[in-house]
């Protein structure tokens, strides 16, 4: 369950460790399955993942207030440490909130302006 979570929500093994205030080697014994997560850990990750449906919650309701436009542009981070600054664990978790979007409104082109 840790590994597909991750994956959803754009952590590699190094990010997540970072998020999680774990080493990576510990982060792929959890996705190898050689040991359990602690539970506290999987928690942030499902909270994660409530925070990246927030988000794409925030930016359909957005586009919908703007008209819908054709086209829209979601804010990602130049590097992982700017992410971080902006709530994100990473610049893939910002990623995955446009993915998220762009499957949602398929009619719609999800581009990303990148912040310094």
């Amino acid at each position: 369950m840790f590994e597909p979570l991750c994956r959803v929500c754009g952590l590699t093994p190094a990010t997540a460790g970072i998020y999680l205030g774990e080493t990576r080697a510990t982060v792929v014994k959890w996705i190898k399955e050689q040991e359990a997560p602690p539970e506290e850990h999987l928690y942030r990750i499902y909270a994660l993942f409530d925070a990246i449906e927030h988000e794409v919650e925030r930016v359909i309701t957005a586009w919908e207030g703007a008209g819908k436009p054709t086209q829209i542009s979601y804010p990602i981070a130049a590097t992982d440490e700017k992410a971080r600054e902006m709530g994100w664990p990473s610049i893939a978790v910002q990623k995955t909130v446009a993915a998220m979007t762009q499957a949602t409104l398929t009619e719609v082109s999800v581009g990303f302006e990148i912040i310094e």
